[in-house]
């Protein structure tokens, strides 16, 4: 399955969850795949722009209340270190909108991200650079 919450995205579009199927399919039973729906559905990711320490994320309740938000998600724990990667590790958030077209979604999610502000303090410049790896657990 595609990553990036994409298996969300069809569930909220067609009604469709792809996790679920493809488990009933790898148990021997038929998918079930026909949608029962048809909407369309768009994802924003909040990323960091700078280098540091993740001093929390504003804004996650307006960004819920945003018309068309079905989902708000933050993946970054506030006092997580954070080195920029150019990449999907820079993200720390993202916002699932639906609409009746893909341009009301697209709106909506981006309506839902523009209610996020990132609160990062940047690392000092003789500061080592720290790397996050998202399979070790962190101490806290």
């Amino acid at each position: 399955l595609a990553g990036g919450m994409i298996p969300r995205m069809v569930r909220e579009a067609t009604g469709v969850d792809l996790i679920a199927q493809g488990v009933a399919r790898d148990a021997g039973s038929d998918p079930a795949l026909a949608p029962t729906r048809a909407r369309c559905a768009a994802i924003r990711f909040l990323v960091g722009d700078v280098a540091g320490r993740l001093v929390g994320i504003d804004g996650v309740a307006r960004a819920r209340d945003v018309p068309g938000v079905v989902d708000v998600g933050i993946t970054r724990p506030p006092g997580q270190d954070l080195e920029l990667r150019h990449s999907f590790q820079d993200r720390l958030g993202y916002v699932i909108a639906v609409g009746e077209d893909g341009a009301a979604a697209g709106a909506a999610a981006q309506a839902g991200l523009d209610a996020l502000t990132a609160r990062i303090a940047p690392r000092r410049a003789d500061a080592p650079a720290v790397s996050w790896d998202a399979s070790v657990p962190r101490e806290q």
